[in-house]
């Protein structure tokens, strides 16, 4: 069974979206990438596997935390009328980012992620380029390294002394398999507190 890449982020309740953009977009930015190297290895992905490396990127993009909980009161929410809508909307007070819909699958768009001039909400740029610089790279994953980065291994080391051969690894708190371009994309927009350390 063929893995169907849905990106309608407005969708209905549980409507299986599993990513931001779609193949077109990706082909169209690889298109114009400033790296010939990286844009090559994104045309040379068959058409069938091209959905599933997105899916698996949005699914790394995910693993962030862009978002919190909110617990909806009376003493952090508040009614207005918009005039471009003609509704009653709520308006959250402390402005805590949260999903702008309860039901979307994925984390954006968010309740910060409004249009200041037509009110519509959006998906942020970097958000949509991250997605796609990390799945062109995971083309160029070594799986050595990257079982040990997800195992959190920092440095691994031999050394001969003594007649005998010391072998040590060292950890750190939390491995990761955020492209380094793709972290810095999404920076701005995590939490704070998350615990992602840099590829």
């Amino acid at each position: 069974m063929a893995v169907t890449l849905n990106n309608t982020i407005m969708g209905t309740v549980n409507d299986g979206t599993n990513s931001y953009v779609d193949v077109a977009y990706a082909d169209n930015y690889f298109a114009n990438h400033w790296s010939a190297a990286l844009s090559s290895a994104w045309s040379a992905v068959s058409t069938s596997a091209k959905p599933l490396l997105l899916i698996t990127a949005c699914r790394t993009i995910e693993s962030a935390r862009f978002t919190t909980p909110i617990i909806r009161n009376a003493s952090i929410w508040q009614s207005y009328y918009n005039r471009q809508t003609g509704m009653v909307m709520n308006f959250q007070l402390l402005r805590e980012p949260v999903k702008f819909y309860y039901y979307q699958a994925l984390q954006f768009p968010r309740n910060l992620d409004i249009n200041p001039t037509t009110g519509a909400n959006f998906i942020p740029e970097p958000i949509l380029t991250a997605q796609c610089e990390q799945a062109v790279y995971m083309l160029t994953f070594d799986q050595t390294a990257l079982a040990n980065r997800m195992q959190g291994v920092v440095t691994d080391s031999v050394s001969i002394g003594r007649g005998q051969i010391h072998i040590s690894q060292q950890y750190g708190f939390e491995g990761s398999m955020f492209a380094p371009v793709a972290y810095e994309m999404v920076k701005p927009f995590l939490m704070r507190g998350a615990k992602l350390r840099r590829g």
